[in-house]
């Protein structure tokens, strides 16, 4: 807390119970975070026919070998400064070899929950001389690519050299790598494959399903360490907790589609005194434009945590592949050794999440599964297409090719949405079921507010192989909840299955929309349809849950066989024709929940809280404020924050006494300029807070969108009529007000 404010609430904390601290905490002196991992010489195994069971051989001991360029003598993970780090390579040989096929080498490492590896071998399509940071993404199941860079090569160390950028690495949470991050499960992998056997499969979520290697397959690899993995490499640089005060956020990176929107950040202050720390709050370093509500004050419990809320209201912004956060310090009052700050902020992904802002459109891609590939002639027999959708119509991803998705046969089992398993169907030998399944890739990272007076929009296109007189199309849209009590569902049986990805989904068991067609089918007739799908009521709005996931699911049911498993022909999905458009609001955090658990004040729409107005005029929004009947009377003060906040007033006074038990009607005006351009908004939240407790605290979000479309009544005479009936403190007392609540008035109006 710094200047007037600071001071101001310094002095609201005479009378707080004194903590006895100890010494500062300093950070730890910057020490050489280098890890070395040796692995032994001339040890790269050969195997053939490995599915089956081969002997493993010393490919360094057999005649005529040329495997060095295989032979991992050891991996290095150093050279940290403020924004890079970099990985070593050491090889027995550089180059390729001689043998047939093409070498492959990774390193891979674990931040969080997220895998990350080093590809350099063919990134892409690219030259062996190219590495690709991929992780894994839990959306479509495989290695995303994030980027592709040049490698250093050593030739005289025989060496690699990889410099990643901090930025370029995250934890699950989305957020960048910092000081004291832990890179966990470090190896390395080197392999050259002669041919390749058939990969496994499943075909749904959950995968599963068998597989078989029926051709053996020849492959030469090095692991190191042999088993295990090193030692972990821990980050040096970066800031980090003070004394008796820890800040923690669960999702401290929110992803954003550029929309004007709010979001809330829960964070969770922990006390480790032995006595209750009174804890000043503040933001700093916040953006242009964005307007950042945070409670001044919270008593934290002795040994104990506290979770609370922080409201960023932000305009719309376009800055895909770009994180941008602001800081949030806690001070303990009683005691300048025990401080925290966390960073908070947005990251707009460069592959847009499902949203209104995007019309709610989403594109079906493709790409070569994770799994080695097929000889030419045994290519058509096995799925080995990885497919997924999102909200871009050429995903960057420079392994996504968009070619054709082969059907997942399942004939005479019962599916799942996409997968086999389960026991006989009903129409055995009458009825041939082919699945497709489509997870959002990557994941869902924000909330999902559905229009449900609007069908969602499904185009599309399949190519049969074969003729059938009567076959049933279904397309559905499924939702996963990643609560951890849900079961994992059920894989496919046999082999195939879209290269056998999964999710981190328990179940994509639930229907958010569906619909579904009966038809004729011509062999090698492109069957085209756009379907109106019906959203389920029950999912309205589905609020932000970290590792929820959507997923579509197609399935063909036909009355003749369109192909058994492992046998030609195969249906076809064609990628390049498909579009799913979903009814889609812009997506708010709620935050009046939020505030429930911080104090004895609760604050309530009365009417609705999104409406439109024409330029130049007046439209009202109205709430109850409410004391708790445990609550001491105590001065309540009013404030709006947000995106335009200059466009609202509050009618009426903004600062009054409250009794306990008691409610108050709140009126607020929103006045849109006369020059406002259609789709300009004002994002606010309307905020109470006790003058006696800053720590009580309550919100609740409004927005006005403005609109020429329609005429809306303009309610500016009701305004007048409301504003006189309470004369509104003079510009001293508010100025205290704001003074004493820490209030950041930072916004100014900006074209939506």
């Amino acid at each position: 807390m710094k200047g007037i404010a600071g001071l101001i609430a310094a002095a609201l904390m005479v009378g707080a119970v004194p903590v006895v601290m100890g010494q500062d905490a300093p950070a730890p002196p910057l020490i050489d975070n280098t890890i070395v991992i040796p692995d032994g010489t001339s040890d790269v195994t050969i195997q053939a026919a490995q599915r089956v069971g081969g002997p493993q051989q010393n490919a360094s001991q057999l005649f005529g070998s040329n495997y060095d360029h295989l032979d991992i003598l050891k991996i290095v993970f150093g050279g940290e400064t403020g924004s890079a780090f970099r990985i070593e390579l050491y090889m027995k040989a550089l180059g390729s070899g001689t043998g047939p096929g093409v070498p492959s080498r990774s390193v891979t490492f674990s931040v969080g929950r997220n895998n990350w590896r080093v590809l350099h071998g063919q990134c892409g399509g690219a030259s062996v001389t190219t590495a690709c940071l991929q992780f894994q993404d839990q959306g479509r199941g495989g290695w995303r690519t994030v980027k592709r860079f040049t490698v250093d090569i050593k030739e005289d160390l025989k060496a690699f050299f990889f410099t990643i950028d901090k930025q370029d690495v995250f934890n699950e949470n989305r957020v960048t790598l910092r000081f004291g991050d832990v890179f966990a499960n470090l190896t390395a992998y080197a392999s050259q494959s002669h041919m390749p056997g058939f990969p496994g499969g499943g075909g749904g979520p959950g995968g599963g399903g068998g597989g078989g290697d029926l051709t053996g397959g020849v492959v030469a690899f090095d692991r190191a360490p042999n088993v295990g993995f090193g030692p972990n490499f821990i980050l040096q640089k970066g800031s980090h907790n003070r004394g008796y005060l820890e800040l923690y956020a669960p999702d401290p990176i929110r992803v954003s589609n550029g929309e004007a929107t709010t979001i809330v950040f829960k964070v969770v202050v922990s006390n480790k005194a032995a006595s209750l720390i009174s804890t000043q709050l503040e933001a700093q370093d916040i953006p242009k434009d964005w307007s950042v509500r945070v409670p001044a004050l919270l008593n934290v419990p002795a040994k104990s945590n506290l979770t609370f809320p922080v409201i960023l209201a932000m305009p719309f912004t376009h800055d895909h592949g770009k994180t941008v956060t602001f800081k949030l310090v806690a001070q303990a009052s009683e005691d300048p050794h025990s401080g925290a700050d966390i960073e908070l902020g947005v990251f707009w992904t460069d592959v847009p999440q499902p949203s209104g802002h995007h019309e709610g459109k989403l594109w079906v891609h493709s790409a070569p599964s994770e799994s080695p590939q097929l000889p030419d002639q045994l290519e058509p027999y096995m799925p080995t297409v990885a497919a997924w959708m999102n909200g871009i119509d050429k995903d960057p991803d420079p392994l996504a090719t968009d070619v054709n998705v082969p059907g997942v046969s399942n004939q005479n089992f019962l599916p799942g949405p996409g997968g086999g398993g389960g026991g006989p169907n009903a129409n055995f030998l009458t009825n041939w079921n082919v699945t497709w399944f489509f997870p959002l890739g990557p994941q869902l990272e924000m909330g999902l507010d559905f229009d449900v007076g609007r069908p969602a929009l499904f185009q599309f296109a399949i190519l049969p192989k074969l003729a059938a007189a009567q076959a049933r199309v279904t397309a559905r849209v499924h939702y996963c909840d990643p609560t951890p009590t849900t079961q994992q569902q059920g894989g496919g049986g046999g082999g195939g299955g879209q290269g056998g990805f999964s999710t981190s989904c328990g179940s994509f068991s639930p229907i958010v929309a569906q619909a579904q067609a009966t038809t004729a089918l011509s062999p090698n007739v492109e069957y085209a349809s756009e379907f109106q799908m019906t959203v389920n009521g029950r999912y309205d709005l589905i609020p932000y849950k970290h590792g929820a996931n959507i997923g579509l699911s197609v399935s063909l049911v036909t009355d003749v066989p369109q192909n058994f498993a492992g046998t030609l022909p195969r249906p076809e999905f064609i990628t390049k024709k498909a579009l799913l458009t979903l009814p889609l609001l812009e997506y708010h955090d709620p935050i009046d929940q939020a505030f429930q658990n911080v104090g004895s004040l609760s604050l309530v729409s009365t009417s609705p809280f999104e409406k439109l107005v024409n330029p130049g005029e007046t439209t009202l929004f109205t709430f109850d404020v409410s004391a708790s009947g445990d609550a001491l009377r105590q001065k309540v003060s009013l404030e709006v924050q947000g995106v335009n906040y200059e466009w609202a007033r509050i009618l009426g006074r903004d600062v009054f006494e409250m009794d306990p038990a008691t409610t108050r009607n709140i009126t607020l005006a929103v006045t849109a300029p006369i020059d406002a351009e259609p789709e300009e908004r004002s994002e606010l939240f309307l905020v109470a807070q006790s003058l006696k407790d800053p720590s009580v605290v309550t919100a609740v979000r409004l927005r006005a969108t403005v609109t020429t479309a329609q005429d809306i009544p303009n309610e500016e005479d009701q305004a007048q009529s409301l504003e006189g009936t309470e004369a509104t403190p003079g510009p001293g007392l508010a100025l205290v007000a704001l003074l004493v609540v820490g209030a950041a008035w930072i916004a100014r109006r900006r074209r939506a």
